[in-house]
């Protein structure tokens, strides 16, 4: 039996509890990252596309790799299209 769930979880989902689990304010991660408060909310919210770029900066913040950031962007992506869901 093969199970997939009816949802998605955006990496920022990932990316808000680092944020908390390391205690920095939103306005400082954005900075950090190079992106307007606005860009900042569509990232957590999945509305923006982690780049190389941005995926450089989030492994620099936050941790892990580049490579980890892009695959969690790309497992969105491909779990909104399973479950029929657009960007």
């Amino acid at each position: 039996m093969n199970f997939q769930t009816n949802w998605a979880s955006p990496p920022g989902a990932t990316i808000s509890r680092l944020m908390a689990l390391r205690e920095i304010p939103r306005d400082e991660l954005a900075d950090g990252l190079a992106l307007t408060l606005e860009q900042f909310d569509e990232l957590i919210a999945g509305q923006l596309r982690i780049t190389e770029t941005l995926a450089v900066a989030l492994a620099d913040h936050l941790g892990a790799s580049p490579r980890l950031w892009l695959t969690r962007d790309k497992t969105y992506l491909r779990d909104l299209g399973r479950i029929g869901r657009a960007v």
